[in-house]
């Protein structure tokens, strides 16, 4: 049993830990960004910072939102489908956000999709 679970050496389930690591890094690091652009965002549409933290304070109510719900779905269709959902949310969030160009469009795309999506895809990989 323990020989199927090796691959070239090395624990299968460390391979899992370290895919895991780098999702939830690559995720949070990128929603943790939207910070960097409040800057480059005020200049270039006009908004004011308040509005721009609006967006990330969206993000971060559907990331636990998201997260208390994506969990229990994941106890009953499996971690792979929420995982694969979430990141289809988090990657149409992100490309969303390259084409946006009014405000709702920031609440939506980071707050629902990139916050939704990271919520999915967190909770079945830190468990």
């Amino acid at each position: 049993m323990e020989a199927e679970q090796r691959r070239d050496g090395i624990f299968y389930g460390w391979i899992i830990v370290a895919a895991a690591f780098i999702i939830i890094g690559l995720g949070m690091g990128l929603m943790f960004s939207l910070g960097v652009f409040m800057e480059p965002l005020e200049t270039a549409f006009g908004w004011g910072r308040g509005q721009i933290a609006q967006g990330i304070l969206y993000g971060w109510l559907m990331y636990g939102t998201f997260s208390l719900v994506f969990g229990a779905l994941s106890d009953r269709f499996g971690m792979r489908r929420i995982i694969m959902v979430g990141g289809l949310m988090f990657g149409c969030g992100m490309l969303a956000l390259s084409r946006m160009q009014t405000l709702w469009q920031l609440y939506l795309f980071h707050g629902l999709l990139v916050g939704g999506g990271i919520g999915a895809f967190m909770v079945p990989l830190t468990s």
